[in-house]
């Protein structure tokens, strides 16, 4: 059933507002909601109270946000969604047709359902992880040897917690948009860094892509409508 919710940028993160708050993020497998239920296209779909050490009460601590759950990749796959923040709005069931696509990559084993693209940063193919979860998008290190960094920021992760990573400022474009741009990028901690060379990705593009485009997420893949600035 088509679904129109409202959505809001809140401290880099998209929150959906509405009958039930709940933060999106397609860097998570799984979904969860406090009272074990997420109303999502007009079903009740039975999910976790929690995923791993994230809760409600985690999300608020390290987000500061009040929230009732987390949409992730096991429910987005089963629908076609349409993300837009430039209109605070998510469209759910929207099977509109887009001609245009991100090149995707295939993930290890280990990436559970999650979604890679390929995209050009410092003029170098990567492959990337899309992470709505993700305040900063992040770069292998290997990618901004012999730059200087912009700034120091605060990020956090739940298998570490909280760190701070040095930012570097690349020239992205992708695959199917022909004029690039310049862009942020953190270095992941090496642990975290090393978990993504085993599903063979560089890197993670996190809420930066979708400030700047509208982006369906369909079928496993990616496509732009043509509202992108």
């Amino acid at each position: 059933m088509f679904q129109s919710l409202k959505i809001k940028l809140i401290n880099e993160h998209i929150i959906i507002e509405g009958e039930q708050t709940l933060l999106l993020d397609t860097g998570s497998p799984a979904s969860f909601h406090a009272a074990g239920s997420i109303r999502w296209g007009g079903d009740d779909i039975p999910v976790f109270t929690s995923v791993s050490s994230v809760s409600k009460e985690y999300i608020h601590a390290n987000v500061g946000v009040n929230v009732d759950g987390l949409v992730g990749m096991d429910i987005i796959h089963r629908y076609s969604v349409v993300i837009s923040l430039r209109d605070n709005m998510l469209l759910v069931d929207d099977d509109t047709s887009y001609p245009r696509s991100f090149k995707c990559v295939g993930l290890g084993p280990l990436a559970q359902g999650l979604i890679g693209i390929e995209m050009s940063v410092n003029r170098r193919a990567v492959g990337m992880i899309v992470d709505t979860g993700a305040p900063i998008s992040y770069i292998n290190r290997a990618v901004v040897a012999g730059m200087t960094s912009e700034r120091e920021v605060r990020d956090f992760h739940p298998l570490i917690g909280d760190y701070k990573t040095n930012t570097y400022r690349c020239e992205v474009a992708h695959i199917n948009d022909d004029v690039p741009y310049c862009q942020e990028f953190g270095l992941l901690p090496n642990l975290l860094e090393a978990t993504l060379s085993m599903i063979n990705v560089d890197g993670i593009i996190g809420v930066d892509l979708f400030k700047r485009y509208r982006i369906q997420i369909k079928d496993g893949k990616l496509f732009f409508p043509p509202q992108g600035i």
